[in-house]
């Protein structure tokens, strides 16, 4: 009910100034709202491929990246009856979109209440304001408000999760990555992360110690955009040392990351996957070629052991299998709290701890 109460908000006309053409007037219209409201419009753009709820998370997404003094953090999207999606911040500022016809607002309008913006104002058609980026089967525009890619992108972000597992297989596992520096992984400029995963599983009886380390390597090459170039990993089995080296050639582009609710994008994995036991003299090469589709299933609140949180729940198929992964990550952050595996070993798997740069989540 509150929720409600404070339906919509903030400085619209300020999130203009990256949209539009012409210069760039965001120095000169961020001290006001007011300011930001009288000084930028920008060029209606088309959408009739765009959905009303993609146009409109665009748009809050947009605000929060480039405005955060009047959005002070991400916040979920909620619906309000009759026909708004909106977002409540903080600070009392409220911004939504109509996506819904109704006799008493305009059909892709723009309101705002609440904050520094004092009562309901309609700000103008939603492309007034921005272009909306087609992301039905995803694409380098903008986010879909699930992930921040700049984690992934950015020295010395360290994230600790401890998970759960239950099922087919049990135990725990603690996987410890820290984001390094830039270098070369087959000829490619890369961001080197390191990984440690330790913990103890058992399947069908038999139970596994595990202690492997490994470096992933990828680059974010878009706003909504992640390019995968592959990994090395260590491990210990019967006291002998392996390692297995992944890539994929071509490197694999990922475009999930900017999906719209409801929408899907497949993925090829094309590459191979070098093993090799040098205690044993084995040295086995095995080609990697499948393709992975995810679907961006909605936003929801779930509960695991280590709390509650406000997640994006997507489903993937990765070829030849056709069961479905579950997964739910942190709005705003991608980071994972549950995953679920349908089929005959069917598993689940629930973060019972989550930490980010040493803050517990």
């Amino acid at each position: 009910m509150i929720a409600r109460k404070h339906f919509l908000a903030i400085a619209v006309a300020a999130m203009i100034a990256g949209c539009g053409g012409g210069t760039d007037s965001s120095q000169s219209t961020a001290a006001t709202p007011q300011a930001a409201t009288s000084a930028l419009r920008a060029p209606a753009g088309a959408m009739a491929t765009v959905s009303p709820e993609s146009a409109a998370n665009q748009l809050m997404d947009f605000a929060e990246r480039r405005f955060p003094q009047f959005f002070p953090e991400h916040q979920v999207t909620l619906t309000n009856e009759p026909p708004f999606l909106y977002r409540h911040y903080s600070n009392g500022a409220n911004l939504g979109v109509v996506v819904a016809q109704n006799p008493f607002f305009a059909l892709n309008g723009v309101y705002t209440l609440g904050g520094p913006l004092g009562g309901l104002t309609y700000q103008g058609q939603l492309d007034a304001f921005i272009t909306p980026t087609d992301t039905s089967s995803g694409g380098t525009g903008n986010g879909n408000g699930c992930y921040d890619l700049a984690l992934a992108d950015t020295q010395g972000t360290h994230i600790v999760e401890t998970f759960q597992y239950s099922g087919a297989i049990t135990g725990s596992q603690t996987i410890d990555s820290l984001v390094g520096p830039t270098a070369l992984f087959e000829g490619h400029t890369a961001r080197e992360t390191a990984i440690h995963t330790t913990g103890t599983n058992t399947a069908q009886g038999t139970t596994v110690n595990i202690d492997t380390t490994g470096t992933s390597y990828a680059s974010r090459t878009g706003d909504a955009e992640m390019t995968q170039f592959g990994s090395v990993i260590s491990a210990t089995f019967a006291d002998l040392a392996a390692t297995t080296r992944i890539v994929f050639s071509p490197p694999t582009v990922e475009h999930q990351y900017s999906l719209a609710i409801g929408a899907s994008v497949t993925t090829a994995q094309i590459g191979s996957a070098n093993f090799q036991v040098p205690a044993i003299a084995l040295n086995q090469t095995s080609p990697i070629n499948s393709s992975t589709t995810t679907k961006y299933v909605g936003q929801e609140q779930i509960t695991v052991p280590a709390g509650t949180y406000n997640t994006c729940k997507l489903e993937q198929t990765t070829t030849p299998s056709t069961d479905v992964t579950t997964s739910w990550v942190i709005v705003g952050k991608g980071i994972p709290v549950q995953t679920s595996t349908s089929g005959a070993q069917a598993v689940t798997i629930k973060a019972t701890f989550i930490s980010l740069n040493g803050q517990t989540l």
